[in-house]
């Protein structure tokens, strides 16, 4: 394989022959799938239409003898209809590329077009105005309308409630009260990172900030600008002013710099941190979270099961997930039926456990993830219309795919490096040749390992053997959010036809995607960077450090594992907590005499999913996957 980038025509021929066999073989009944299939229309159409109101109400709408607002609340209290005004996120739009809040009316469960402006006030007053003139007056023909009880909904969560100045306004304020001149100028043209706002005061530059709107942009600049000054930034803020992925970011965040304390270098470090978060009762909580970003030498790699071979964050954070996973099955070992255990056995489960409904997982990224995603960031994908952001709200996946190699699998090296697989058949690596390599292991993506987990689940193998395969419902990425990219890269390059060749309880997973941004006294991009990789799981007093050159636990770790210096996320620790679930719930099924290896073979189902998405993925020309040695998997404990 050459590490030179290479154009794939050929590939991207495959992909679209791939799609149009696909479209050919879809039956017209097939399930929608964000991203990759036309959207149907409701099954339920949503009617915007109202009863009409009175003659007199009319005319004091219309001759602005009473506002919008109160002529909406007088027609609720006419008509006895449900009226209420949500507080929602901005959707950019070329319209008002400046707005800073966004008001939606509600009646009767049927959400009308949002409102937006500059205040709180207008922006309630401009939802009014649509609400009216779409449901009572009737000058619409009612696409714009939504109902909630047909789309999906994003979760509320309860994070306690406190006050927010917006930034860009403390910015002014501070501005009026020191008597200088302040302005916020943001750029007409987005650049390769997005759109850039620039701070003047007094006329002169002060600071900037880019983000990939110019709402966003000018909010970003205003934040740097407070943080320069040494203004503290209100961040913490009501929930209802805060998008989801903000609330999780800041979570995170709050929660690794308490851990942090127990090792404080790296909190000076540049870092790629990556977390696991659960809700439940709209309640969220960080129930696992690394750093890390490098993958093991060569020379380090071992066949006794005791080293990590990928140091990446978002990896880390998946494997420590599963070891949170094991804790949880102690629990319900101990006690079935508590209200705080997250697993359930249901009649329809074929003896194995699941995850209760209203318990859902949720994925943090601080950084791009390598692969799909981060090596076209140099060159955003198409602007969104407003129409498509209103329906990426609702959920749906509008996946960029613009060049001949958009949706290739790749590889990541040990420095850092990426090359797109150009082989188009499944590769089984041998020691010898990945000892060989003096310094650079290779590993697929981590863009390519997300795609994997959002077929076959987060769990992995060996848990399929105890609970049902399950995904993430949303994942969060907090630097270079590029919409088009990112649902290409974590789930759109599948065809929807590998769901009819899967096995049951497994699906291609579509989950919502958040853009935040990382609090800027957390921001840490220009400094030094190690190789230390950090990892905890909820259950762990203690952080574990390892080195992710070598795999294993550092001599400076909060936590130690004896003469082997194996982690506690590694394949042996996993295998052995594995085993002894096994032998104290009795499952008779698991030969503990069997290798790593031949125990996930066991796991039927979940080798036939495997297999299956492997061969999706070359059917549809993205690439072959490289798989690691056999003889990395052969150990007994």
């Amino acid at each position: 394989m050459s590490k030179n980038k290479v154009p794939l025509p050929k590939m991207y021929q495959g992909m679209e022959s791939g799609q149009k066999h696909y479209e050919k073989k879809t039956p017209p009944n097939q399930p929608y799938i964000p991203g990759l299939s036309k959207a149907p229309p409701n099954s339920a159409p949503v009617s915007c239409t109202l009863a009409r109101a009175s003659e007199t109400l009319i005319k004091e709408y219309q001759s602005k003898e009473k506002n919008p607002v109160q002529c909406l609340h007088e027609y609720a209290s006419q008509r006895k209809v449900k009226l209420s005004f949500h507080e929602v996120d901005v959707l950019p739009s070329r319209e008002h590329p400046l707005a800073i809040f966004a008001v939606q009316v509600e009646i009767n469960n049927v959400m009308y077009p949002q409102g937006v402006g500059n205040t709180k006030k207008e922006a309630k007053t401009n939802a009014a105005i649509k609400a009216f003139e779409i449901g009572v007056l009737q000058k619409s023909n009612g696409n714009e309308c939504v109902s909630q009880t047909v789309t999906n909904s994003q979760p509320s969560l309860d994070l306690g409630k406190t006050a927010e100045k917006h930034s860009v306004t403390q910015l002014y304020e501070y501005a009026l009260a020191a008597g200088k001149s302040c302005e916020i100028v943001v750029g007409d043209e987005r650049g390769p990172m997005g759109f850039k706002a620039c701070v003047m005061l007094n006329n002169e530059y002060f600071v900037e900030a880019v983000a990939q709107n110019k709402k966003e942009a000018k909010r970003l600049a205003g934040v740097a600008a407070l943080e320069k000054l040494n203004i503290r930034y209100a961040q913490e803020v009501a929930p209802e002013g805060k998008s989801l992925g903000q609330q999780f970011t800041d979570l995170v965040y709050n929660h690794l710099y308490m851990y942090l304390e127990q090792y404080s270098v790296l909190r000076y470090r540049r870092k790629s941190v990556a977390a696991v978060i659960l809700v439940s009762d709209n309640k969220p909580e960080v129930i696992s979270m690394a750093i890390g970003h490098q993958c093991l030498t060569p020379g380090n790699l071992s066949s006794d099961g005791r080293c990590l071979i990928d140091s990446d964050a978002a990896v880390l954070a998946c494997r420590a997930f599963r070891r949170y996973l094991y804790l949880e099955l102690q629990r319900y070992l101990a006690e079935p039926n508590s209200p705080i255990c997250i697993y359930e056995m249901s009649p329809e489960s074929g003896g194995l456990l699941n995850v209760k409904k209203d318990v859902t997982f949720h994925l943090f990224l601080s950084d791009p993830p390598s692969g799909d995603y981060s090596i076209f960031l140099s060159k955003p994908s198409a602007l969104l219309t407003h129409e498509d952001n209103e329906e990426i709200a609702r959920g749906v996946h509008k996946p960029a795919f613009e060049e001949s190699d958009h949706g290739a699998l790749s590889l990541r090296y040990t420095d850092g490096s990426l090359e797109h697989i150009i082989e188009n058949t499944v590769v089984r690596e041998t020691m010898d040749i990945t000892q060989s390599r003096q310094e650079q292991l290779q590993v697929m993506s981590t863009c390519d390992k997300i795609l994997k987990w959002n077929v076959l689940g987060v769990q992995g193998c060996l848990l399929t053997k105890i609970m049902a395969p399950f995904y993430f419902s949303s994942i969060t990425l907090a630097s270079q959010f590029d919409h088009g990219h990112l649902s290409r890269a974590v789930c759109c390059r599948l065809y929807d036809e590998l769901n009819s060749q899967l096995p049951r309880g497994y699906s291609i997973n579509h989950p919502w995607l958040y853009q935040s941004f990382i609090p800027p006294i957390h921001d840490l991009r220009n400094a030094e960077s190690t190789e230390l990789a950090l990892n905890w799981a909820k259950g762990q007093d203690k952080i574990e450090l390892t080195n992710g050159l070598t795999g294993r636990i550092v001599t400076e770790s909060p936590t130690q594992s004896g003469a082997t210096m194996s982690s506690r996320l590694c394949k042996a620790a996993m295998l052995r907590r594995f085993r002894q679930y096994c032998e104290q719930s009795h499952m008779t099924d698991v030969d503990p005499s069997l290798s790593y290896a031949e125990t996930k073979q066991s796991a039927a189902a979940y080798q036939e999913a495997k297999t299956k998405f492997y061969e999706h993925c070359v059917e549809s020309s993205i690439g072959g996957w490289v798989r690691k040695p056999v003889a990395v998997d052969e150990f007994l404990q």
